[in-house]
């Protein structure tokens, strides 16, 4: 949503929920992998360094998807956008 090209009062109004639903969906899987890891797997400090890398690389990959199809959708909202005619 934050994304997205909107009006700023969306925007305004989305991003509480949006931020509170991101770092609690962060902290929980942040729990999750670690009693898993430590429980289950029975993972050492080396073991978690890598998983942290591999969802870095991950993380990094689709923040760049993700702004270049921002760029690709703004560019398309603008070009399809009437044209102000002035009176």
């Amino acid at each position: 949503m934050l994304w997205l090209p909107t009006t700023k009062e969306v925007l305004y109004q989305a991003k509480p929920t949006i931020d509170t639903s991101f770092v609690r969906l962060g902290d929980g899987l942040a729990a999750l992998t670690i009693l898993t890891g430590t429980r289950v797997v029975t993972l050492d400090y080396l073991d978690f360094i890598i998983i942290n890398l591999v969802l870095i690389m991950i993380l990094i990959r689709l923040s760049v998807y993700l702004q270049r199809e921002y760029r690709r959708w703004t560019q398309t909202s603008h070009e399809n956008s009437p044209i102000p005619i002035p009176e």
